[in-house]
């Protein structure tokens, strides 16, 4: 038979793992459907509950409401360091649309939730198997499991102070985000400025409005797809960062890095 304490541990290692399991971009899919989303949920629990060290068991409801609370930003703090990784990729799918004419072009991207153009979905996709692909979505669960152990339920102390390390993190995406769609940006810059030179020197062809549009289109996505190895290997290096930052982050919610 279950005791309180049991009880009170399960609900919020229960309440860590759904939050994070919400915010990561491949477990948290909404494709999933919401039942076996919480039977995961309920399975994690079970494991890693008898495996927790035992932490300061609230004593009043107003105690294990604010409990509940830290472990939702904990949550937080964890998914969405993760799901930092993946906006890189996002924000250069979303530059690299524009410039290739494919803004227009949106669709659901259920990976990030979002509406991407045709080009950074396909990428989104692949980085998405690749992430599963490369066992990241195991390395993720077990930093989940490992910070039970670092920060035990109900003891998350200061979640303000985990959020720090994302503004050095936050400007990495931007710069990875700009990286990743640099080489296609800038060939196309140059494509389009070799069709207003010829555009310059024959207006009367008006090259631009025949064919320089579909030359874009179909210039854009040759160069997307024969640099989309080295977009998705930058992507992989960028998740791994963010994997190698998540002890730091949960080291500072619960008040113990730099122990």
């Amino acid at each position: 038979m279950p005791t309180v304490a049991w009880m009170v541990t399960a609900s919020l290692v229960a309440t860590r793992l759904v939050v994070v399991l919400t915010f990561l971009p491949v477990l948290g899919l909404r494709n999933i459907p919401t039942m076996t989303r919480v039977l995961f949920a309920f399975g994690l629990t079970l494991v890693v509950t008898p495996a927790v060290p035992a932490g300061p068991i609230p004593s009043s409801l107003s105690a294990l409401t604010m409990g509940i609370g830290g472990e939702v930003l904990m949550g937080i703090l964890i998914g969405g360091t993760v799901r930092l990784a993946f906006d890189s990729l996002a924000l250069a799918g979303q530059l690299m649309d524009g410039q290739t004419g494919q803004a227009a072009a949106v669709a659901y991207d259920p990976m990030l939730e979002t509406t991407q153009g045709p080009l950074s979905l396909l990428a989104a996709l692949m980085a998405g198997g690749l992430f599963v692909g490369a066992d990241m979505h195991l390395r993720v669960l077990l930093a989940i499991a490992d910070s039970f152990s670092m920060v035990p339920p109900g003891a998350v102390a200061d979640p303000l102070s985990g959020a720090l390390p994302w503004f050095d993190f936050g400007g990495a995406m931007i710069q990875t985000g700009f990286r990743l769609a640099a080489p296609t940006v800038a060939l196309i810059f140059i494509l389009n400025v070799f069709i207003a030179v010829i555009t310059r020197l024959a207006p009367q062809l008006n090259l631009y409005f025949s064919f320089g549009f579909i030359i874009t289109i179909f210039g854009g996505e040759f160069i997307w797809m024969t640099a989309l190895p080295m977009v998705l290997t930058e992507h992989q290096a960028f998740v791994q960062r963010a994997l190698e930052l998540l002890p730091e982050v949960i080291g500072r919610a619960g008040g113990v890095y730099g122990r």
